[in-house]
């Protein structure tokens, strides 16, 4: 029969055995999995330490159960042995000496862990800012030039709009200036699985006031949760989400919200520029005549495969130059204040006249599978600039019309395709009256929900 120290011996070396060779499952007990470089850290991290703490558990628990099967009373061991090892010089030092080492080796280890997720990225090597800053009970995204986010989460539920996610771009180097105006809040980011990306504490004054954390995000969703815990439940409800998007819907979000004033983003012109001027993107049309848009509102030009290099020119915009052989997505941003005749012009020959119409504005949102509201009114004879935030994540569009199950239908007037968090526009002028409907054409979002109706009166 094998002795109890000996089998104890052979029971540790075969767990010690099985959580070394196993890193991978033990990493995953009670860890949900990373999306993203910065979780997988953790997730290492996190598995380290756990195998340590199973190796450590089982060698205890294995010796104390020896020791009060050995020496408990009766067995004639107890006293005599305990009196003969009181001052055990050995013991002592093992005592001491291996948990100093295993926390030791756990620390040294850990160190280029934590030290990549401080400063994994210089910050010299980054190329964008974004200052995030803490209230009670909402974050702001002050990305410069005048463009800011607020969270806006609910009070009740803490969810936040499509619409008021922080937009960054995806695989970029990003550097977070992380600050709070009244207490102690923590930004706390994790990726859609619930995995850790970063956390900084946003603190009201001081040396430490503001926190600089670099950051790369892969393309999807983030979840912000401040976890602080105090007296105000309010920190509990402090959320923000962030969007990853490629870098030219990054682009269009951006220079849509930095134009000069406060107007909406109305008109979304998809150019080209060619060696004999600027065409129309995707059926290479030769841009002539002109295009109505509404006054007060924005127009951003989104410009593709420049085989020939343009400098474009607008009213109020500083002309930019775009290199020949840009296939990347360029844009220019401005607001056509009033009504009247604006002009976009390129050095190639292309000239595009916008007249800008008086328009009443109205909205509808572009929610979960829903429009809010569902139903418009309108008058025959007047213009209507009909603005569509688009309050999902899911890419949405609007059509007016007569629906046919998608066969057949008549569309009156309808807007471009809007991705998740972002805004668009476009005008109707009705002449016919009667009850007409609006759908959303993507597909299977008829059936989701996404169906009204507009009277003309």
């Amino acid at each position: 029969m094998m002795r109890p120290a000996r089998a104890a011996a052979v029971f540790l070396t075969a767990l010690a055995a099985a959580v070394v060779a196993f890193p991978a499952a033990t990493a995953k007990w009670g860890m949900p999995d990373a999306l993203t470089g910065r979780g997988k850290v953790v997730e290492d991290l996190f598995g380290m330490i756990l195998m340590f703490s199973i190796v450590t558990f089982a060698i205890v628990f294995v010796w104390l159960v020896i020791l009060i099967v050995r020496y408990r009373e009766g067995t004639g061991h107890g006293r005599a042995t305990h009196e003969k090892e009181r001052h055990s010089i050995k013991a002592e030092v093992a005592w001491f000496g291996v948990p100093l080492l295993m926390v030791l080796f756990i620390g040294y280890s850990a160190y280029g862990g934590l030290v990549t997720l401080d400063h994994g990225i210089p910050i010299d090597q980054t190329s964008m800012e974004i200052k995030i800053t803490g209230s009670q009970w909402n974050w702001l995204a002050d990305y410069g030039s005048g463009v800011q986010v607020f969270a806006n989460p609910d009070a009740t539920t803490g969810h936040v709009a499509g619409a008021n996610a922080f937009m960054v771009p995806q695989d970029t180097n990003i550097l977070l200036n992380i600050t709070s105006v009244d207490v102690i809040h923590a930004f706390q980011v994790l990726d859609a699985n619930r995995a850790y990306v970063l956390f900084n504490d946003a603190n009201p004054g001081g040396e430490n006031a503001h926190a600089l954390q670099t950051v790369n995000f892969p393309a999807g969703s983030y979840f912000v949760q401040c976890n602080k815990m105090c007296l105000n439940p309010g920190h509990a409800y402090m959320h923000a989400a962030i969007q990853a998007v490629p870098m030219a819907q990054y682009q269009h979000w951006f220079f849509g919200k930095a134009a000069a004033g406060t107007a909406p983003l109305v008109q979304d012109l998809k150019l080209e520029s060619k060696a004999d001027g600027l065409h129309w993107a995707g059926n290479h049309t030769l841009l002539s005549g002109g295009l109505t848009v509404a006054a007060q509102t924005r127009v951003v030009v989104e410009l593709t495969d420049t085989t020939a290099g343009v400098t474009l020119k607008a009213q109020g915009v500083q002309e930019k130059t775009i290199p020949a052989g840009t296939v990347a997505d360029t844009f220019i941003s401005f607001d056509a204040a009033q009504a009247g005749t604006y002009t976009l012009s390129g050095s190639n020959g292309g000239k595009l006249t916008l007249t800008a119409i008086a328009a009443t504005p109205l909205t509808v949102d572009l929610g979960n599978f829903q429009f809010v509201p569902d139903h418009i009114d309108l008058k025959a004879g007047t213009t209507y600039l009909i603005q569509v935030p688009n309050l999902h994540s899911a890419t949405h569009d609007l059509h007016v019309g007569t629906y046919n199950g998608g066969t057949g239908d008549v569309v009156l007037a309808t807007s471009p395709s809007v991705a998740g968090g972002a805004t668009s526009a476009f005008l109707i002028t009705p002449t016919q009256k009667g009850t007409f409907d609006m759908w959303c054409s993507q597909s299977g979002h008829v059936g989701l929900g996404m169906r009204g109706t507009v009277t003309v009166s």
